[in-house]
């Protein structure tokens, strides 16, 4: 979900997808007996699986451990405190109680709630409120939303609510999801359904003589569109065509470009054929194995420009 979020600017639909499916995982968390506090929100530990679901990932931070200091707290019992935030925590996603213990703020659940503050305004705008980790910004809430912004202006009041200071002002993540299921009255969307819309992304980045092409990539949020098991298949066909070329390099490269180019094309005739039938004219979407092979196939034709093969 990373690359998504730092490659496009994700309509106001796709925000409220994958924040709704995000907060929905962290209220399971909070919900447990004691709650779960997860300690590392962030985009980074967001997965977009292929059937278009958010899965929230790393939990190696979290705990069940609520820290509450008092004045009675010494300093060494502040350091041990700070040293374990800071071996569990992301810096610009700490909340102001987890970077300032003089401030005797207890750290809990709402910590996490400053988190999805962030992840929202991260995954409106493509840049963190905190960008340096800068603490006396971060004790103070001292952010900017862009003030000609209409886009995504509904989530204002949402990232507002969620970086307050003191954690006893932050809304609770049963209230944040109720407040989604608003917006998504208004905007005419059923977060209990699975979405047609495609998140598109492209790579744009300047052509240069050694920059990789232009890839474009589409990925559904949820779709129920076409044949998936046959799509699958298709895609499970082409990872094992891509390991079969890296045997190929491996073993020896004296017949890499005949075999690549027969194993190359068996794989395009078999996603054409696995979409089939679909509502969608054509299959449009680059995983990492056909990367590989369009970079292969391009560098056989070259090669045999170069040398006028056939």
């Amino acid at each position: 979900m990373e690359d998504i979020v730092n490659s496009i600017r994700l309509s106001p639909r796709h925000v409220l997808r994958v924040f709704f499916q995000t907060c929905s995982a962290v209220a399971h968390l909070h919900s447990q007996t004691p709650p779960i506090i997860h300690r590392d929100l962030k985009v980074e530990n967001l997965l977009l699986t292929t059937g278009g679901s958010i899965k929230l990932c790393d939990f190696g931070s979290a705990t069940t451990e609520h820290v509450a200091p008092d004045h009675s707290w010494t300093a060494t019992e502040r350091g041990l405190a700070d040293d374990e935030i800071q071996q569990n925590t992301t810096p610009m996603y700490r909340s102001p109680e987890m970077i300032d213990l003089y401030s005797n703020h207890p750290i809990c659940e709402m910590a996490d709630i400053w988190a999805l503050g962030c992840l929202l305004y991260k995954l409106c705008y493509r840049e963190h409120p905190f960008e340096d980790s800068a603490k006396l910004r971060i004790l103070s809430a001292n952010y900017k939303l862009p003030s000609d912004d209409t886009t995504h202006l509904m989530f204002h009041s949402i990232i507002r609510a969620c970086l307050q200071v003191n954690p006893a002002d932050r809304p609770t993540v049963d209230s944040i999801v109720a407040q989604l299921y608003a917006m998504a009255d208004k905007m005419r969307e059923n977060l209990d359904q699975p979405s047609t819309e495609l998140l598109t992304l492209t790579n744009s980045a300047p052509h240069t003589s050694n920059a990789p092409p232009t890839i474009t990539q589409e990925v559904d949020l949820q779709t129920d569109e076409g044949n998936p098991s046959q799509v699958h298949a298709a895609l499970h066909s082409t990872g094992q065509q891509a390991q079969k070329l890296f045997g190929i390099v491996k073993g020896g490269a004296g017949n890499l470009f005949k075999k690549l180019k027969d194993s190359s094309s068996t794989v395009v005739h078999q996603v054409a054929n696995a979409t089939q039938g679909s509502k969608r004219p054509s299959l449009d979407i680059a995983y990492i194995t056909s990367r590989i092979l369009g970079q292969f196939v391009r560098m056989y034709n070259n090669l045999c420009t170069e040398s006028h093969c056939t």
